[in-house]
């Protein structure tokens, strides 16, 4: 789909889809390549179409390498961005599921703005000011890109809780005092510890959030310390 200047896979290509799809890839071919994936009939039966010749199976190649989850071109393999969100743990999966996200340019867009919590009001609005399109396209498009970013980002926010979703890979880390022009009247709330930075609506979605991380951080940090007197 295309909204201004950037384009976003189209249903059914959402990541959480995408991931499962991933997987059976890897599990069949592991990290050997896959030969001229276009006409390749028996990859396009593991993806459940019936053949090769169907623009859907294109559509969903494309997605699979837009999100970073193969690589290639006419031949592919799983990137270690497929391998780590099918197979890896903890952290290194966490981390991998951000980076397939953000390989989206406009979701990088919104997770360098807004993290994982996109406005409720108005909306549009600034989607329309992100994308550089008219106003009537990004307010008939608005609850579709809404919809789209919320269900990538799903995987986020489901692996490691709070943890996950407070880690930061983009350059805003490096500052996160910058607002981004954004109303200075708006209340948020920040929460920083080491490498994690997060920056929170003040509501009580927020600040449920926001002890939930500060609870998680004191646990850990109990179990450093037992570690250390053992």
């Amino acid at each position: 789909m295309k909204i201004g200047t950037y384009s976003i896979p189209d249903n059914p290509n959402r990541l959480p889809r995408l991931v499962e799809h991933t997987k059976k890839i890897y599990d069949t071919h592991e990290g050997h390549s896959i030969p001229n994936v276009n006409k390749n009939d028996a990859l396009a039966q593991l993806l459940e179409y019936k053949s090769s010749r169907n623009g859907a199976y294109w559509a969903e190649l494309a997605a699979l390498k837009a999100y970073g989850l193969l690589e290639g071109r006419s031949d592919l393999k799983v990137s270690d961005v497929g391998k780590q969100i099918t197979y890896g743990t903890g952290d290194q999966k966490s981390q991998a599921t951000l980076k397939a996200v953000l390989n989206i340019p406009l979701w990088k867009q919104f997770y360098e703005k807004y993290r994982l919590q996109l406005p409720a009001t108005e909306f549009w609005a600034k989607l329309q000011a992100i994308t550089n399109c008219e106003a009537p396209v990004a307010r008939s498009n608005e609850q579709f890109v809404t919809e789209a970013f919320r269900d990538d980002t799903s995987l986020i926010k489901n692996l490691k809780g709070v943890s996950s979703e407070v880690k930061d890979l983009t350059n805003s880390e490096q500052n996160p005092m910058d607002n981004r022009g954004e109303n200075p009247n708006v209340q948020f709330i920040e929460v920083r510890a080491g490498p994690f930075y997060q920056r929170l609506p003040f509501n009580e979605q927020g600040k449920k959030i926001a002890m939930s991380f500060l609870e998680a951080l004191d646990v850990e940090t109990k179990k450093k310390s037992d570690q250390q007197a053992t």
